[in-house]
């Protein structure tokens, strides 16, 4: 008998316990994840995710019932479109994009169908705050469903406009239900931003491009650079390409840089990212690790300093922001930069 209790651990931490759970089938382990034990969550798990898509499948009719157009992305889209199993991906919450001129119609028909808003006082106040950064966070039971008005929320996310997410998107069969998600190379996109937002403190996050490339071996490359350099993040996809190479050995690299795609000095990112955030305690990686892995992913000052500028980092002025740190000035571009944080 096997005892894998570190393993495990390290897979729930990282949100992948149903992908190893799966891997480990028929294989016999004491301790912790027996047999029994991975039946018994196997089975939870499984009545977890047919709950959430019977959810999902309802509200999805409620908003076309009202003539709103949606595409579900992130954990629904991802697990039934790209990982060979839909229960292989976990989540616990549900994610819509909806157009921001059709999202008020789309929360007053939600509100109607019994979903109460997460922050319910002072609405005066909470409303442009979820506004502005491009999510609206619902409440009904159990269910968490997060309204999106584009894919990546906070000041740091490069999609202004989602109507291109519109025009391409691609079906995808959930539950039984044919709905719309976004095309595998605009996810691409989106999971190689999303992933320094979250400081690349899950390996659930490269799992996701893992999957989406070995699902579409024709990735359309050209769209996918061309999109890259317009919204100037050419740097954080070739930064997860090569994280993605280094931690799960899938490389896609030769298909980016034949389709023209820039190289960076990133190995030292890789590095760090590698041995300071995916093999640390997930949740706590402190200010300053989490400072460094997002500004590795920034392309240009500007990248940088909305990362400076977000509330969880700098709720003072940028000068005392860089007295406490004490970072180098090399970091962050300098003086410059200073200044255009300060604008």
């Amino acid at each position: 008998m096997t005892d894998i209790s570190g393993l495990v651990a390290f897979a729930k931490a990282h949100g992948i316990e149903p992908f190893l759970r799966h891997k480990l089938k028929g294989i016999p382990i004491s301790g912790d994840f027996s047999g029994h034990d991975r039946l018994l969550a196997r089975v939870t798990h499984q009545a977890r995710i047919d709950k959430l898509q019977k959810q999902l499948k309802a509200i999805l009719h409620c908003l076309k019932q009202g003539g709103i157009e949606t595409l579900v992305f992130r954990g629904p889209a991802l697990a039934n479109r790209h990982y060979k199993n839909a229960y292989l991906r976990s989540y616990a919450d549900l994610d819509l994009l909806v157009r921001p001129e059709q999202v008020d119609f789309a929360l007053s028909l939600l509100i109607s169908d019994g979903f109460t808003y997460y922050f319910p006082k002072k609405r005066e106040v909470v409303e442009p705050i979820e506004r502005r950064k491009g999510v609206f966070t619902l409440l009904r039971g159990d269910l968490v469903l997060d309204l999106h008005i584009k894919p990546l929320t906070g000041p740091f996310s490069p999609f202004s406009d989602v109507e291109p997410f519109f025009s391409r998107k691609v079906e995808c069969g959930i539950a039984g239900r044919t709905c719309h998600t976004l095309s595998d190379e605009d996810c691409l996109l989106m999971l190689a931003c999303h992933g320094p937002q979250h400081y690349w403190q899950k390996l659930r996050h490269l799992m996701d491009i893992h999957f989406l490339l070995k699902s579409n071996p024709n990735l359309d490359w050209l769209y996918t650079i061309d999109q890259a350099q317009k919204l100037r993040v050419e740097k954080a996809l070739f930064l997860a390409l090569n994280l993605l190479a280094q931690t799960l050995g899938t490389d896609a690299r030769d298909q980016y840089q034949n389709a023209g795609g820039g190289t960076y000095r990133i190995q030292n990112s890789c590095r760090f990212i590698i041995n300071q955030v995916l093999l640390a305690d997930p949740g706590k990686a402190p200010l300053l690790t989490a400072l460094r892995v997002r500004l590795a992913s920034c392309q240009n000052r500007r990248q940088m300093a909305q990362v400076f500028g977000e509330k969880v980092f700098s709720p003072m002025p940028a000068d005392i922001l860089f007295t406490n740190l004490r970072l180098p000035r090399s970091l962050y571009g300098g003086v410059r930069l200073l200044r255009l944080m300060g604008k």
